[in-house]
């Protein structure tokens, strides 16, 4: 097997891999995209408020190669996972850091592995204002029962979304079984 000393080209595609699974974009798939900027009237909202009434499902840790990339936890109201139906919330802690650019790369990449990348799709993605990702940092992606989404970074809110099927495949990155990381995904969703 290659090593880093002897093959830059195998990290670097390991690398890419490792970010693959990490992103948090979605793409609209009608000629009408629509995103909210950051929600600064209520940057105050806590993802924790909305806590309650979620019920973990399973939970794993990412790790690719030797990079640990993230710890994951998926929520339902019930407590089960029933599919990619809403209402669902999807958290990573994240256990290295990650720059907007990598997501957007990543994001594209495992898009057209899921055929789910379009042409609107390039054009979502340059109006998405997502934040460069530390060790540490937390983002929660929760997917409400109306089909809208929220996306909170560290407990603040960070955008609202509307309702869209591409929120469905936002999360069919990380809960398909066509996912890049079906051991992963098992573990996430409690699945045999």
């Amino acid at each position: 097997m290659a090593t880093c000393a002897n093959s830059m080209t195998f990290c670097q595609s390991a690398s890419r891999i490792s970010i693959v699974i990490v992103v948090w974009v979605a793409a609209f798939f009608t000629h009408s995209v629509t995103l909210a900027s950051p929600d600064t009237s209520q940057a105050n909202d806590s993802a924790k408020e909305h806590v309650v009434a979620w019920k973990q499902i399973g939970q794993a840790r990412l790790s690719v190669w030797f990079w640990d990339v993230y710890d994951a936890t998926l929520y339902a109201s019930s407590g089960k996972y029933q599919g990619l139906q809403p209402p669902l919330k999807l958290s990573l802690s994240y256990l290295r850091d990650i720059s907007a650019e990598e997501f957007n790369e990543a994001t594209k990449d495992e898009w057209k592995k899921l055929s789910l990348w379009r042409n609107e799709s390039s054009q979502w993605l340059s109006n998405v204002n997502f934040p460069d990702v530390k060790e540490g940092d937390e983002l929660t992606f929760q997917w409400g029962e109306d089909e809208t989404a929220q996306l909170f970074f560290n407990g603040k809110r960070h955008a609202s979304l509307p309702a869209s099927e591409i929120n469905k495949h936002f999360l069919a990155i990380w809960l398909s079984s066509n996912s890049s990381y079906p051991k992963f995904t098992r573990k996430l969703t409690h699945s045999q």
